[in-house]
């Protein structure tokens, strides 16, 4: 494939992440009108929260698992022609179960194509370029969300009704274009030449072995353990800034806008250090950072109820600089690195399911946490997490410098 052509690929397969990530920038914005318009409660709103996290499982797995047996180009259309229909549902549902509904289908669609956009990239890349082309994909994933705040802001501000619908529909319009592009996506070479159609006993016979399940249970565990965090601060960001400084909904949802352009340059570290560092020292770095950020702010806020403002400030940016300067990359970029071709779609799919389990357990744990002890006892709840993230981190297993793109951490390949 020529340099412009596999560039090109590669834009087209990020732009899906950052349609992804601006969908759940979103949903964070409209659950703040949401909250209001449909007066919904404690329990309501973590359901709504939770529920997009809830299809990513799903879809997740089933995503890697379709793109290894019937080829990577059909899952990056038909996920978001999945996720066109669903969002347009979300954006006029006349109550609550629709929208549960609806946001379950998206979020099957942004599971699927998680898996295996990044299983694409790692094919489509040169081996020296693939680290920081996917890297690069993932810094674009931050404007996402940094947009879909703003957008969100936006129709806040305005103060309407329907505010909440007019946010959900922006998605609509934004996939309309994403599909007709990716029908123009050629098939992966690696996967045409490797593809095998493996039986479910040779599919489960590869993860069984002791050097694969040894990588599949780090992966997994840290992208549990980082989506904890991640998808509950993504959705609760404004309603927390809301809580701690009792801000109008317009101001929290602004500060949320600032707060969160910090990935933007945070993400470029890690764009400039991962074939520098690795993939290893990044994750524990990123993690450690955030785990004492969280961990300091929560005690402050259990210990003293008047905190600074400028300290809150700063301890959140700091929050949200050390995620994406690590694992926020890491935990995707790692395994559509570490498993072989016939099975990469898989391998990523099985790491993003348990990725977005950390999710739903983030955002529900959140909610009670918060609801029963308070802010900061939530706060503690996702600095605990990241603690725990970085720990396991120590046992992850580095990226190997000579990986040809097939190349396989088992002793024997599937037959």
């Amino acid at each position: 494939m020529t340099a412009s052509g596999w560039k090109l690929q590669s834009v087209i397969a990020g732009a899906g992440i950052l349609l992804s990530s601006y969908d759940m920038g979103l949903m964070a914005m409209a659950l703040v009108a949401l909250k209001h318009a449909w007066r919904l409660t404690a329990w309501e709103l973590s359901a709504v929260a939770s529920i997009t996290s809830i299809g990513m499982i799903v879809g997740s797995l089933a995503g890697g698992v379709l793109a290894d047996r019937y080829g990577r180009r059909g899952v990056l259309v038909w996920d978001y022609v999945c996720f066109l229909g669903a969002a347009l549902v979300s954006a006029v549902s006349p109550d609550i179960w629709w929208l549960l509904f609806a946001r379950l289908v998206v979020g099957f669609g942004v599971g699927a194509d998680f898996s295996i956009s990044f299983a694409f990239l790692a094919e489509v890349c040169p081996v020296e370029r693939r680290g920081r082309t996917m890297a690069w994909v993932m810094w674009l994933a931050n404007f996402g969300t940094v947009v879909a705040y703003g957008v969100g802001s936006w129709f806040l501000a305005a103060g309407g009704s329907n505010d909440w619908r007019w946010i959900l529909a922006t998605g609509v319009v934004l996939a309309i274009p994403l599909i007709v592009v990716r029908s123009r996506v050629t098939e992966s070479p690696l996967w045409q030449r490797d593809h095998q159609s493996l039986r479910l006993r040779d599919v489960v016979r590869y993860f069984a072995l002791p050097n694969v399940r040894g990588v599949l249970g780090v992966v997994q565990g840290s992208y549990f353990l980082y989506q904890i965090t991640d998808q509950g601060l993504g959705m609760f960001l404004p309603l927390i800034l809301i809580s701690v400084f009792g801000t109008s909904i317009g101001t929290a949802a602004w500060s949320s806008v600032l707060v969160k352009a910090v990935t933007i340059p945070a993400a470029l570290c890690t764009v400039w250090l991962i074939d520098r560092w690795g993939r290893r020292p990044l994750q524990i770095f990123g993690f450690a950072g955030r785990a004492l950020a969280l961990l300091a702010l929560g005690l402050l806020f259990i210990l003293d109820r008047q905190v600074p403002i400028p300290l809150v400030a700063a301890l959140m940016v700091a929050a949200y600089f050390f995620g994406p300067a690590g694992p926020d990359k890491t935990i995707v970029i790692t395994p559509a690195e570490q498993f072989q071709t016939p099975l990469r779609g898989t391998g990523e799919g099985l790491s993003e399911m348990a990725g977005r389990i950390g999710g739903v357990v983030g955002i529900a744990g959140y909610g009670v946490v918060s609801a029963l002890w308070g802010t900061g006892a939530g706060l503690i709840f996702f600095g605990g997490a990241c603690a725990m993230g970085t720990l396991l981190s120590l046992k992850m297993r580095e990226t190997r410098p000579n990986w040809a793109g097939h190349e396989t951490l088992a002793t024997s390949t599937p037959q």
